[in-house]
């Protein structure tokens, strides 16, 4: 396979995120145009949740999206014990994943984000990274400008999440009398504005 149809995704875990499933669907499309794809999953993520949380575990038995992917996963803790070609591209997904697109120490492939959000209450340390002139693609128009402010860079193409209706569909003759939403508590989701707009 030539080099520069290799591409790498870099993920903070799997779960059913929309960050997961638009992943696994784009890296899927990419396998079946005949692209050399892998899933990297940063195990280092994780750690920090079960520690900081001292729960158990238990997440080994769930499976996420990842389960639909049809090409390899592999799971690293420092990005730089994977192995990269020259030309790779390697794309950085979501809104942590920006720290091992800085830290990667591959000076042949390309890096690219994959913009899903900013972080809530952004550090100096995050705008930094944020910063950095990597090429950009974003799920919402709505982050254009800000992205473009802080990288100097245009981004390149915004890709909204689709909606697959074979996984997201009413269910057949449930009459429809509310208005509901999916609902976290983690600040980039924003709940209080969440709360706000239903009242």
């Amino acid at each position: 396979m030539n080099a520069d149809r290799r591409i790498t995704f870099l993920l903070p875990g799997d779960n059913l995120s929309g960050g997961v499933r638009v992943t696994t669907l784009l890296a899927n499309q990419l396998l079946a145009r005949g692209y050399d794809v892998r899933i990297a999953v940063s195990t280092h993520w994780r750690e920090l949740w079960d520690h900081r949380t001292l729960r158990p575990l238990w997440s080994e038995a769930r499976h996420g999206w990842l389960c639909d992917f049809r090409g390899p996963v592999q799971r690293y803790r420092d990005v730089n014990s994977l192995t990269f070609s020259a030309g790779e591209v390697v794309v950085g997904v979501g809104t942590y994943m920006i720290y091992d697109l800085v830290r990667l120490d591959a000076p042949d492939v390309t890096k690219v984000r994959y913009h899903h959000g900013f972080p809530a209450n952004m550090s100096a340390a995050q705008r930094a990274a944020w910063s950095l002139p990597f090429p950009t693609i974003t799920v919402s128009a709505v982050h254009v400008a800000e992205l473009e402010r802080l990288s100097g860079q245009p981004v390149r193409a915004v890709i909204p999440n689709g909606i697959d209706l074979r996984d997201y569909h009413p269910e057949p003759g449930v009459a429809r009398d509310a208005i509901g939403t999916i609902y976290a508590v983690h600040p980039n989701k924003a709940p209080a504005d969440i709360v706000e707009l239903l009242r």
